[in-house]
């Protein structure tokens, strides 16, 4: 296969990605255009049509985007037909399965089979601003589910009338606490390793009750 083919088969892969979840959905190719519009980006019925009839050969990032929004379905899914397709081509003359790639796309080497080089050498893959992301949002997760497991055993504790069940509660909470500040210790571990590196830290708006009961006890 010429590879200048390429972004001509991958748009025929969205394309049919495209009509498999218009058809799910059981909308018309005038009601996902509508569906787009009310997105942010006017693409027209007769685009959408032309791009699944095969007379569209090219597919913007932007289109991707939009389109998988009003069909409500995650952008690489349009492009890796993961549970429809065993295999798919990558990249230009490359095979592999579908899972996998889009694991490559997601930039997720964690899970078997994530992993693509396609320079041979991708030591520094796990330094990735991707990665450090990852690890952020986990360990805020983590230290959330931790202090609302607290927050839970506490007002349990609050309600019990039994003296026995009263302290297990508090002990649980106290065990929890403890366990969302070493979590929270590696959490800022990643926050310093982004800053050295020039990435920019996630706010922590939503999180900011958690974080302020967790700073208690650092007092």
């Amino acid at each position: 296969m010429e590879q200048r083919d390429w972004p001509t088969r991958l748009a025929h892969r969205i394309a049919g990605e495209v009509r498999r979840y218009r058809a799910m959905r059981g909308i018309s190719a005038q009601q996902l255009s509508d569906l787009c519009s009310d997105v942010g980006m006017d693409i027209p019925r007769a685009v959408i049509s032309n791009l699944e009839n095969g007379r569209r050969t090219s597919v913007t990032v932007a289109e991707v985007l939009v389109l998988a929004a009003a069909l409500d379905v995650p952008p690489l899914l349009l492009v890796f037909p993961v549970g429809y397709q065993e295999l798919c081509e990558v990249l230009p003359n490359r095979q592999r399965d579908t899972w996998g790639g889009l694991l490559w796309a997601a930039g997720d080497r964690d899970t078997p089979g994530g992993s693509l080089p396609i320079r041979g050498d991708l030591e520094n893959f796990e330094n990735a601003s991707s990665s450090l992301y990852r690890d952020f949002y986990e360990t805020v997760e983590q230290v959330s589910s931790y202090m609302s497991r607290a927050f839970e055993d506490e007002a349990r504790a609050r309600k019990s009338q039994n003296e026995k069940v009263r302290k297990s509660l508090m002990d649980s909470s106290r065990l929890h606490r403890m366990m969302a500040r070493d979590v929270h210790s590696e959490l800022w571990e990643t926050v310093q390793i982004m800053a050295e590196r020039g990435i920019q830290v996630p706010q922590l708006h939503t999180y900011d009750a958690v974080f302020a009961d967790l700073a208690k006890e650092y007092e």
